[in-house]
């Protein structure tokens, strides 16, 4: 053999290790890069976000090749070019055949009305979105643009399936379950209903989970617990109803301190990670299947993060434990921002999700994520950091914590230490996006 074919096949062979192919922009360039900036600068993509349709590109889709669950994550809840993309990403894993299911952090009964809209060619996707039992957050012009293409698809002939997977509506969850149950054994039915009046009642059903939950004691929320179970187990005949059982027994054991006599000193970081736990059983319980799961950033993250997070257990940490390699999270981080969300109270409390929005403003973080992926000569890209080497420099910056912040449907006027998570990026992160301006959500109206 040659000294030149020697070289090239050694030279194919480093690429080969340190990246799924075509998912570094320069491979010779990375294969050469001894620093993590100059292999950030030759791994990353220039994203042009005013072409939503043409931003996601093959070499997005082979960073996450392997994956069975692609956890896609948001900037905040209140932006819109971060979500535009996110929608656009899960249509093209759709169309390249890698996934079959979108997995929603939204709750079972308003994802079931907009998966009827997936096979109604008449139906109106925009003011099906407005009225459905999702959460406000989701109700905007590029979801509408998901749920649009979604539908489009599957008018075509693809598998198409989309499932909510959170916990947050215990009384539409309870009562399909019963309602199932009066139709085969309406004796037990009616005493299972009796019983569960204080969550399925006229006034109960009334309420959003919040006031649900207040409206509750201890005793009140135990009993109602016992009872579920037992409906669960009677249910066990539809998978479908027995999930919805299942839903809303998670549903008063995730804010179980959240009751009328509840006890905040209780409220540790295991309290606060049941509901992500419970949204990973769920995703894990649908399989075996390939899905995206669409959440917050935070929710998505591989790994557990630092600072005010200590402790916190995001569902992406549970699905990377269950999956390992085969769960992969695409992060959306920002320079500046727009960002649309509920104030939060003069006492610091937080507000009620349905009260009225502003508008508020985000400069970039100094110690920011962001900062490390763009610079002024590429002010919007995405990178790999999965195809990261493994060499001493690298580890050194994969373990380092990198700050981003994470804005809900709530914020404060101000950024503050709390809405700030540090991030090691190793495990949590794969692929990251940096765009240099989000604007505001777009919502229904």
């Amino acid at each position: 053999m040659s000294n030149g074919i020697a070289r090239a096949l050694l030279l194919l062979f480093c690429f080969a290790c340190v990246s799924a192919p075509g998912s570094v922009r320069s491979p010779a360039d990375a294969a050469r890069a001894t620093t993590p900036s100059e292999w950030i600068a030759a791994a990353r993509h220039a994203l042009d976000v005013t072409r939503p349709d043409d931003a996601i590109r093959a070499e997005m889709l082979a960073a996450l090749e392997g994956a069975t669950v692609v956890g896609i994550g948001e900037a905040s809840h209140g932006t819109h070019e971060d979500v535009l993309l996110k929608s656009q990403l899960v249509l093209e894993l759709f169309d390249a055949g890698r996934i079959d299911t979108l997995y929603l952090e939204a709750n079972r009964e308003g994802v079931e009305q907009l998966a009827r809209v997936l096979s109604d060619r008449e139906a109106d996707v925009r003011e099906a979105v407005r009225v459905a039992a999702i959460f406000r957050v989701l109700k905007t012009e590029a979801f509408v643009h998901c749920i649009e293409g979604l539908r489009e698809r599957a008018l075509r002939g693809r598998e198409v399936r989309i499932v909510g997977i959170d916990c947050q509506a215990t009384s539409a969850d309870a009562t399909l379950a019963l309602e199932w149950l009066a139709e085969r054994e309406p004796k037990r039915a009616a005493e299972l209903r009796a019983a569960l009046e204080p969550i399925v009642g006229a006034s109960a059903l009334a309420l959003r989970q919040p006031a649900l939950i207040s409206s509750l004691d201890t005793a009140k929320l135990d009993a109602c617990v016992m009872q579920l179970e037992m409906l669960e187990q009677a249910c066990a005949a539809d998978r479908r109803v027995q999930n919805a059982a299942r839903r809303a027994i998670q549903g008063l054991l995730a804010f179980r301190f959240e009751v009328a006599d509840g006890d905040s000193s209780e409220m540790d970081p295991d309290y606060f990670s049941l509901r992500d736990r419970f949204m990973a059983e769920n995703v894990l319980a649908d399989g075996p299947r390939r899905g995206a799961f669409w959440g917050h950033n935070l929710h998505v993250l591989g790994g557990l993060p630092r600072g005010n997070l200590e402790g916190f257990r995001p569902t992406g940490s549970f699905l990377r434990d269950a999956l390992g390699e085969r769960y992969r999270v695409v992060l959306f981080d920002y320079t500046r921002a727009e960002i649309r969300g509920v104030p939060y109270a003069a006492d610091g409390n937080m507000p009620d999700a349905t009260d009225a929005t502003s508008v508020f403003s985000r400069a970039p973080l100094d110690q920011g994520l962001a900062r490390q992926i763009v610079d002024s000569t590429l002010k919007s890209a995405w990178v790999d950091l999965h195809a990261m080497p493994n060499a001493p420099a690298f580890a050194s910056w994969r373990s380092r914590s990198w700050a981003m912040e994470w804005p809900g449907y709530a914020l404060s006027a101000e950024r503050d230490d709390e809405s700030v998570v540090l991030m090691p990026m190793e495990q949590l992160c794969d692929v990251l996006v940096v765009l240099a301006e989000l604007g505001p959500s777009r919502p229904l109206h």
